[in-house]
């Protein structure tokens, strides 16, 4: 980790604030034991095909209110 990124975190942790690098995400919503994504505001479908990509095979249900 370069230095400035060292400082910015240390700041950052300082106002109560974790970073941390996390998983992918169909790795995140399976330890968390998700069965269903709901993509509220879909617009033109993207962030249903970035799980799709990150290899989330569970159902997404998307809609535009």
């Amino acid at each position: 980790m370069n230095k400035i990124a060292k400082t910015l975190k240390n700041y950052l942790r300082k106002q109560g604030f974790d970073v941390v690098r996390h998983k992918e995400l169909s790795e995140l919503l399976n330890v968390h034991q998700i069965d269903i994504v709901l993509d509220i505001g879909a617009n033109d479908g993207g962030y249903a095909s970035e799980t799709r990509a990150s290899g989330w095979v569970g159902p997404i249900v998307s809609f535009e209110p």
